[in-house]
């Protein structure tokens, strides 16, 4: 099951992020760990999309629910970074860091090339990882030559051995930590800054895709 996480809220409300789980309560409950303290899963709902995969909106769009129909409905939103004039700087900074936990995600879902420079591109959606993490605990299982699918599906590459099993499993998390570092600095810096001018200024290139 694809599950959206979402705040409690009213209105329409942006998704926290997208994870893979047997249920919508698991899927919670894995989510409100992850954080030092726990978040409180009173605070959050887990929603079926009812995806084979995870979508992506239009550009400029965010996900987001509709908790004004019943049932509450999955929509796009648009990812404005506007600040109504009486919006604290505190409101501010968790608006763009979720703009900024956006970009991420879209820097992750590009995957990475292996071998180098070989044109071969590879997913990193959230369905590819834990295909990678499966690969990983079989390398000395398998047969190989073992082949998997390019990220397009148009081409099939060949794993050699269980040295070039684990040197790909390597590539695909190195380059999700990469994406994941590279947010979390921004964020911090996001974090660092006092007047929504500010936290705009150090977060709006990493925003943009620059």
């Amino acid at each position: 099951m694809i599950i959206a996480i979402v705040a409690a809220g009213t209105g329409v409300v942006p998704i926290e992020e997208f994870r893979v789980a047997p249920s919508t309560g698991e899927a919670v409950t894995v989510f409100v760990e992850e954080y030092t303290p726990s978040k409180d899963p009173a605070g959050y709902i887990g929603h079926d999309t009812g995806w084979a995969s995870v979508q992506k909106p239009a550009v400029g769009n965010i996900w987001g629910y509709n908790y004004n129909a019943d049932p509450p409905v999955l929509v796009e939103i648009a990812a404005s970074i506007a600040s109504p004039v009486d919006e604290t700087v505190a409101d501010y900074k968790i608006k763009v860091m979720a703009l900024v936990d956006i970009e991420t995600k879209r820097r992750i879902s590009l995957g990475f090339e292996y071998p180098a420079a070989s044109g071969k591109t590879f997913s990193l959606s959230v369905e590819s990882q834990i295909n990678w993490l499966w690969l990983e605990t079989k390398t000395a299982l398998l047969i190989y030559p073992y082949q998997i699918r390019t990220a397009d599906e148009l081409a099939i590459h060949a794993i050699v051995d269980e040295a070039d099993a684990q040197a790909i499993v390597n590539i695909a998390f190195v380059t999700k930590e990469i994406a994941l570092t590279a947010g979390r600095v921004v964020k911090a810096a996001i974090a660092a800054e006092t007047t929504k001018d500010d936290v705009i200024a150090v977060a709006q290139n990493y925003i943009d895709g620059a």
